[in-house]
């Protein structure tokens, strides 16, 4: 759950000017004194609808968090899954992650990688296609240029591992 916050530190970003915006507006919008009772008493003034609007994109906003936490969830079950050896595992929590994370290329690259080595290269094929829109990994190349090769579609799993090539001239030297 945590990863889907620290995913990337700008995704966050919009959050926290979200919530302080929004503790802003609720702070001026109440009034608060002391009591002579000495206990602080809160009424709020005429801008209740304010606190009230600002307190439903609050909850919006926490409910898309935790949706897309969950997709984090479902994403390292798969990974796990996979790492096990349990393939078929693994790619019922990609699919249930790609529900809550539909943009994730490097996600829907692990759950075509992972179809193409259950031997199911035409269900990877269009999920290589997406995440290459939105990731960029020499893994990537391979694992479509392999799909492609299952496919007996030569001519394009040969300029797929020519282009890997290219991208990533240091995978051919000795190590």
């Amino acid at each position: 759950a945590i990863h889907s916050l620290v995913d990337c530190p700008l995704h966050t970003l919009a959050i926290n000017v979200v919530f302080y915006l929004n503790a802003g507006l609720i702070a001026l919008c109440a009034k608060r004194y002391y009591t002579e009772k000495r206990r602080w008493q809160v009424t709020w003034n005429r801008h209740w609808p304010i606190v009230v609007l600002m307190l439903g994109i609050l909850t919006y906003n926490g409910i898309k968090i935790a949706q897309k936490a969950n997709g984090y969830i479902h994403w390292a079950k798969g990974q796990e899954s996979v790492v096990q050896g349990q393939w078929q595992t693994g790619v019922h929590h990609y699919r249930q992650a790609l529900q809550y994370l539909p943009q994730k290329g490097e996600l829907q690259f692990h759950l075509a990688g992972a179809l193409t080595y259950l031997g199911r290269p035409e269900e990877a094929l269009p999920l290589f296609r997406q995440a290459q829109q939105n990731f960029s990994d020499k893994n990537l190349y391979l694992a479509l240029g392999s799909a492609l090769f299952q496919l007996e579609r030569y001519s394009e799993a040969e300029m797929t591992f020519l282009s890997v090539i290219e991208m990533y001239p240091k995978l051919l030297l000795p190590r």
